[in-house]
Parts: C-alpha cells; structure tokens; sequence
C-alpha cells in the first residue's frame, strides 16, 4: 500500500517527535556558534533572547483578537452549531500560526470553522499563537531573534435538551381467528423526533415500520415487541484541510531551513490531534484532519410490549358413533337409526347424512374411495374420495334429523328396501354428500365399514340378530295353471297341471276332475281352470285367438261426391275382406280421418264396412292400409269464379 510522508509521520509519531527534538537542539547548538543567543524580555508582547528591542519595526502593531463565534449559539440536543475563528491577516498584524479549542474538538490553521453537537451547554475557549522574527546587530554581526504572541476567546453554545422519548404500541384487532391478519402499530414521541423501528414476536413478527401486518394461522396467545431509537449522533467535525507537502523531498527542504535559519524554529509545529494523533508542519500552514467533535449526544432507544388472542373459530366438528340394524329382511322397509357425536364448538344447522351399502361380492363398489385404508393421503382428500364414491355407490340410505349441539349427541334415521338378501358392507359418513356442515375437521366424517345381513324375505330376526326362516305350513295354498297351445289358432292344446290340490275343474272345457292333464279346443275363446285342496283354492285363465286368414285382400275406397266446394263434405266409405294375419286390423287415414279398424270375426278375416264424412277445405287425399297393402281417393275442390 503506497503512503504519504505525512502518513508515514503520523503512523510513527513518537519517532517524529524525537526528530523533531533533536533538531531544534542542534540548531540551537549551530546558532551559538553564529551569535549571541539568549532569552530577554522585549516588551510586553514580544519575547526572545539576542539583541535589543529597539530595533523591533515600530510600524507593526499589536495581533488582532481572535474571532470565535457559534452558529447559532442555541441548539436541541442532538443538533449540531459551527464554530468559527480568525483574525485580519493585513500587513498591519500579526497573523496566528496555530489555534486549538478544547473539549477535545482539536488543533487547526490560523482561520477555519468546525462542527460540534454538544449534549449540554458548553463553552469552548480557542488559543491562538504567533511567531515573529527580526534581526540586530550584535557586534561584528547580525543576530536573528525570534518570539510569539499568544491570543485567546470563548463561546457558548446553549443545548436545550430533547423531551423523554415516550412509545407505545397497540394490535389490532386484540382478538381474532385463525386464518385471519393483526395489524401492530407503534406510536412514538420526544426524543430527537427522528426514529427507527425494528419488530419482532411470537410466529416470526417482524418489521421496519411504523405499522407491520401479521398473519396467524396457529391458535394461541401472540406477543410483539418493538424497538425504537431515536436519532442523535455525533456529527463529523468541518475544518479547513491540512496543508500539504510535495512528498518526502519538501519535508527534507524544510528540515534543511531549519538548520540554515534559526528563526523556522519557531515555525515547525508540532500539535495534538483528537483520537491521539498529531500534525507537524513548518511555516504558517498545517493542522489536524477531520476528526469527531467533542460531547455528542448518543442514541435512545425504548421498547414496546403488546399481546394478541388467536382463537380457534367456533365450528361444529361431527363423527359417527353407531348405526343399527346389522341384519334386515329383503322386501321388507327397514328403519336405519345412526348416532351423531358432535364433539366442535358450535351448534350444527339442520343436516344429512348417508349409509353407503356395497354387497360383500360387489368388487367394484368395494374398490372405490369409501372402501380405501385411512391413509394420510386418504384423510386428507376424504371429501374428494367420498362425493366420488357416492356416485359410484348404487345402493344409499339417506339419514336425516336435528341440528346437534355443540358438545353433544344427536340421532339421524332413514328407511330403506332391500330387493335381494345376501351380506353387505354399510358405512355411516355424517354430512355427505352435501357437505351442509362447515365443520372444523372434515376429515372424520366417515366411520368403519360394517356387516349387513339381510335375509329372505319371509324369514325373522331373532334377538342376536339371525336371520330366522318360517317354518312349513300344515295345509299348504294350492297353486294351478293353464296353457293353449297354439294360443292364436284353432285346434289348440288345452294343458293344465297344479300343486297341493285335491280336485280341478274346467270352464270351455272338461277336467274330469284332474289336478293335471291336457285336452284339445277347436274354438277360439277364452278357457278357465279351478282347483281346490286342503289349503285353500287356485283359479287361471287362457285365451285361444282366431285362425289364420291366407290369400290376397280385397280393399276398397271411395269419395262422394269426388268433387265439392270449399267447405263442403264428402262422404268416404271402405272395405277390406280376406285380411291375412291372425288378428288382422285396418287403418284409414287423411284429412280429418284417422281410424284403426280390427277384423270383425272369425274366420271371415273381414273388417266392418264403415264410414266418414270430413268437410273438404282443399284438395284430399285419403287412403286404407291392411296388412301392407294401400288404396287411395281424392276429393277435389270445385274452384269458386267472380265476376268482373
């Protein structure tokens, strides 16, 4: 790192005073061999030694008093004033080589100005030296005499002191639930009235300003401190520059004029700096650098306490804790009663719950998200898994019943028809799928899959819950029936069979009596079997339709007249016979028509003659359709002339 002379002497003070020291001795020793040296009193300003006094230029007056002056004289603690001093440097006085102002402020020029921030009121006091020289004769030669004029003042500056620096603190709102944001705030007075701000506190609080806003999301009790400093300071003192040499070979220069004049010596200076330090310069120029004035105030700081309540917010929070029956009869409307515990802060409204049922066999419906193992992963996308597995659930029971309290019990029910027996899984989840409930945890709504057994329809249920079958009856219901075969057709096959009868009975035709048996019918109609027997009696039925028509058909349709005014009627009449089919049927359609028409009996595969009279607006078509075969007629309309 390169370095000044000047550094190089400041750095290595005490070797520069012991250079300094020995080289005003050798001087002096030089200058006794020139001349007569000694000490005398020349007058009441002017001291020194060789010659006389009357030689002293009677021109020269006495130094001006040194000006010293505050700007301004009157501060608040922690402000800063500006000293300044000087004097008139005309030919008419003498000019000051050094000047130095206690309270540590430091040495500097004859002129200058320096910054000072006392924290009470203080006077400083500036003392000021000046060096003279001039020359008499003593004896065959010329002696150099030398001397100094010393100059002093004051000035005050008047600190006033800054009011008590006074915080307080507040959070807003004091209470608040979780999920939600506090806003901290400090207020602050006194002090300089400049003020940092630095926060902290409970969930990591923390912040620069005046106002900081925090979010909780855990409940509990908060608590923020803030700090706060108010401004002051020491203030960098201002003064003139150092004057400076032109490196190493200008301070040799100078150590040269020394020797050669023995008046320098009274020009080399060497002065205490504040912090420890020193200047030495030779001649009129020179003092300390910048340094830090004396009696700065120094910072405030208070701190501020303030608490926060995060609450839980009230919400309800429901689980299941049963659900009955664990066995049911199929066929039969079964109640399913569930207990509901709602264990949340608050009161539930009015809700639904459902029992979702999977039949043991049922793979699918047991894969989906109701029938997952309660994984983290699973709690935490138990609504998700359940609205997927309602719909994908076929078998639901809807629960429904009162709003629950907070802390309490409450029951919900609902029925439902089993179709088939067999063994099921049920599982109760409280407030799906709906989800009316917002509750502090919607993660437990759920309980564990439990068996339903359902039985056969007709069974009991004993009382540990068994499925009980009804025992024989002593004198079973009869049961019959009846069949033609063909049932459209004559001849047809009459055949008839029962079960727990004694005796049977034929209507159209004859049983003889059997419980069972078959016999030939040539005539279409309707036939009955009746049977009886210990347990009771059974009846049954069977129709046997007409033959079967074959050939082609023969169709007819007419309009009368063909041809009428617009308004009028026509008369359109038809008829169909050897219609094929076994119940052949005929439509007739067209404007204001529509009709379908059976065949009117057996085996004549006709249909009735018939007729319809529709008033004719335009120009219509009407048409009869029997078994895939059509005819048509039109009516037209007479056009209607005017005269002109």
């Amino acid at each position: 790192m390169k370095i000044t002379p000047r550094q190089f002497l400041v750095q290595n003070r005490f070797l520069a005073m012991a250079i300094f020291v020995t080289v005003v001795a050798f001087s002096s020793i030089v200058f006794l061999n020139v001349g007569n040296v000694h000490a005398q009193s020349c007058g009441d300003y002017i001291q020194g030694g060789g010659g006389t006094c009357t030689d002293l230029d009677p021109s020269r007056q006495d130094p001006a008093q040194v000006a010293f002056t505050a700007n301004p004289s009157s501060i608040q603690s922690g402000a800063s004033s500006l000293l300044s001093w000087g004097s008139d440097n005309s030919s008419s006085y003498y000019p000051y080589d050094t000047c130095t102002i206690d309270h540590g402020v430091g040495a500097f020029a004859n002129s200058g100005s320096v910054s000072v921030s006392p924290a009470q009121t203080t006077t400083y006091n500036i003392f000021c030296r000046h060096t003279v020289q001039y020359s008499t004769p003593c004896g065959n030669t010329n002696c150099f005499t030398y001397g100094y004029i010393d100059s002093s003042a004051a000035t005050t500056v008047s600190v006033t002191q800054n009011p008590s620096l006074l915080v307080s603190c507040s959070v807003t709102p004091a209470s608040i639930n979780t999920n939600n944001s506090a806003t901290w705030a400090v207020s602050a007075s006194g002090g300089t009235g400049s003020y940092t701000y630095a926060w902290s506190g409970t969930d990591g609080l923390s912040g620069t300003s005046a106002s900081v806003s925090k979010l909780y999301t855990a409940a509990g009790a908060k608590s923020g401190t803030v700090t706060v400093t108010s401004v002051g300071g020491q203030s960098l003192n201002t003064i003139q520059p150092t004057q400076d040499h032109p490196g190493l070979l200008g301070y040799a220069t100078d150590i040269v004029a020394m020797f050669l004049h023995p008046v320098n010596i009274a020009h080399a200076m060497m002065i205490a700096c504040d912090g420890g330090g020193f200047a030495f310069f030779i001649g009129n120029g020179g003092g300390c650098d910048a340094g830090v004035g004396g009696d700065g105030p120094s910072a405030t700081t208070v701190s501020c306490t303030n608490t926060i309540t995060v609450n839980s917010p009230l919400q309800p929070d429901l689980t299941p804790l049963s659900l009955t029956p664990h066995t049911v009869v199929a066929g039969q409307s079964s109640v399913f009663t569930a207990t509901l515990a709602n264990t949340g802060t608050a009161a539930t409204p009015n809700f639904s719950s459902t029992v979702y049922v999977c039949a043991t066999s049922d793979a699918a419906c047991l894969g989906n998200s109701l029938a997952r193992a309660q994984s983290v992963w699973d709690k935490l996308l138990a609504y998700v898994h359940a609205q997927i597995a309602h719909a994908a659930t076929s078998m639901k029971i809807t629960l429904t019943g009162a709003a629950i309290g907070a802390g309490s019990t409450g029951p919900q029910s609902g029925s439902y028809t089993f179709a088939s027996p067999g063994t099921y899984q049920m599982r109760l989840c409280a407030d799906l799928p709906n989800n009316q409930v917002t509750e502090s945890d919607e993660n437990n709504n759920c309980g564990n899959w439990e068996v339903l057994a359902v039985c056969p329809s007709g069974n009991t249920i004993d009382g540990s819950g068994n499925c009980v079958a009804p025992p024989p009856p002593s004198n079973p219901q009869p049961t019959c029936s009846l069949t033609a075969t063909p049932s459209n057709s004559v001849p047809s096959t009459l055949t008839w069979s029962s079960t727990n009868a004694t005796t049977c009975t034929g209507g159209g035709f004859s049983a003889g009596n059997a419980t069972g048996g078959s016999v030939t019918a040539g005539t279409p109609g309707t036939y009955t079997l009746s049977c009886t027997g210990s347990g009771g009696s059974c009846s049954t039925s069977a129709d046997i339709s007409g033959g079967v028509c074959t050939g082609t058909p023969t169709i007819t349709i007419a309009a009368a007249p063909g041809r009428v005014r617009v308004g009028q009627t026509s008369t359109i009449s038809w008829t169909a016979t050897n219609v094929p089919g076994a119940s052949p049927t005929c439509t007739v359609s067209g404007p204001g028509v529509s009709q379908s028409i059976p065949a009117g009996g057996t085996p004549t595969c006709a249909i009735p003659n018939g007729s319809a009279s529709p008033t004719i607006n335009t120009q219509s078509t009407y048409t009869i359709t029997c078994a895939g075969i059509s005819k048509s007629v039109t009516v037209n309309v007479i056009p209607k002339f005017i005269e002109f």
